[in-house]
Parts: C-alpha cells; structure tokens; sequence
C-alpha cells in the first residue's frame, strides 16, 4: 500500500535492470537507439539457432548412417548451420534494408540518425542515401542493417497505406464495371 501512487520513473531495481541492458546494447552496438543493433543481435541468434539445430539434426542423421555414430557428425553440421544461417539472415536483411533505402531514404535516414547520432546522418544530403553509397563500405551496411530494422514499425504502417489505397482503388474499378455492364445490359 505504501507504493500506490508512485510515479513510474522513480528510482527502482527494475530501472537499474533496464539501464544496465542500455548500457550493454550501447556498448555492443553503437551509442544511439539500443533497439537497432539489439534487433540485430536477437534476430542472428534466432536465425542461426534455427538452422544450427535443423542442420545439426540432418548430420547427425546421416552420419549415424553412413558412419554410425552421430557426435563429430552432428558438431560439425550445428556448426555450419549457424554459420551459414546467420550469414543467409544478414543478406538477405542487407538486400530488404537497400530497397527500403531507395523507396524511403528520408525515413531510413531518420533511423540511422537514431541509433548512429555520432554519425551526423542527419547533414547527408537526400542523393547520398542510395544503396550504391552503403554498398562501399561493410560499416555503413551495418548500420543501414539496424536502422532498417528499427525503422520496421512505420515501414509496416507504410504498406498498410499503400495496400488500402490499392484496396480502394480496386473497389472503385469493380463499381465502375459493374455500372458499366448495368448500362450495357439495360440499354
């Protein structure tokens, strides 16, 4: 009874929890907007643990086949289905984050100004924000990475506009087809 009516923001375990995740993400991944970079690191871990596992199962399979035993078989499959996991994760968000670079560098730049203010995003010019420019260096593919994947949130609200415009539109057609084929068919 005696914390009712505490404000949330006095001092507390719970807050000295989240400033120490602050400060480990800040640390790992740069000093701007933690959740970038700490999207990032979840979702590597995520993809690679996946494939790591799936991997791992198959080359323990086949080698307890082929061999008969399943231990190095497996080690060396888990291994590379990591690997190659994580890997295939990064490209293929490297190649989703340049296209959302093109069809939306002020958004993207917004974001990279958010989790990388060091970086001076923010004075780049408009033509600079072009997936060419980012291919030139792994550090800025890095960081458009964590940027694109903060940035996902409002790129959602984005298509959601774009598809109930388009969703919009196609009623408007079916209407206009309808009254055209009423008229074709009462004249």
């Amino acid at each position: 009874m005696a914390f009712r009516g505490k404000r949330s923001d006095d001092f507390s375990a719970n807050s000295i929890h989240e400033a120490s995740r602050s400060i480990f993400f800040r640390m790992a991944g740069g000093w701007g907007n933690v959740a970038g970079p700490g999207y990032f690191m979840t979702r590597i871990i995520l993809s690679g643990t996946v494939s790591s596992a799936v991997l791992g199962l198959a080359g323990s399979a086949f080698g307890a086949v082929i061999w008969g035993t399943a231990a190095l078989p497996f080690l060396i499959s888990a291994c590379g289905g990591f690997f190659f996991g994580a890997i295939g994760f990064y490209r293929d968000a490297l190649r989703q984050a340049n296209m959302m670079l093109e069809r939306y560098p002020r958004l993207i730049q917004l974001h990279l100004d958010a989790n990388y203010p060091t970086r001076g995003f923010l004075e780049w010019r408009t033509d600079q924000f072009k997936a060419a420019v980012f291919s030139r260096s792994w550090v800025l593919q890095s960081m458009l990475v964590c940027s694109w994947l903060t940035a996902q949130p409002a790129l959602d609200q984005l298509m959601e506009h774009q598809e109930q415009l388009l969703v919009e539109e196609a009623k408007a057609e079916m209407v206009a087809s309808a009254q055209d084929k009423g008229i074709n068919a009462g004249g």
